[in-house]
């Protein structure tokens, strides 16, 4: 199975706050936040990157279990599609609506 590539969505601007991110999606109009695990991986995604690359890079940072480490970025990433905030690279369609879940992961 080919490792998915994933990049944020271009209808949002975003900026840091200390260890944290506030998002606007500009389509909906709405702020959403991520704490200091979102906020990492929200910066890995403004460029293209592979799931596995993202994976790698939350390992190096987090003392976490590869399979959880692996399983939570899914999961995370599946709530940022349908609120319009990521995509898969060359996907043009998000559906749904659902809110930013907190970190999955924590620091050790």
């Amino acid at each position: 199975m080919a490792d998915p590539v994933v990049v944020a969505a271009r209808q949002q601007i975003s900026c840091d706050l200390a260890d944290e991110v506030a998002i606007l999606n500009l389509e909906a109009g709405v702020y959403d936040g991520l704490d200091a695990v979102g906020a990492l991986i929200w910066n890995l995604i403004q460029q293209p990157r592979t799931m596995g690359a993202i994976r790698d890079a939350l390992l190096d940072e987090y003392d976490v279990d590869p399979e959880r480490c692996e399983g939570n970025l899914r999961a995370f990433l599946a709530v940022l599609r349908p609120i319009r905030l990521a995509r898969k690279y060359g996907s043009r369609r998000a559906r749904g609506h659902a809110r930013m879940l907190s970190s999955f992961i924590t620091r050790s």
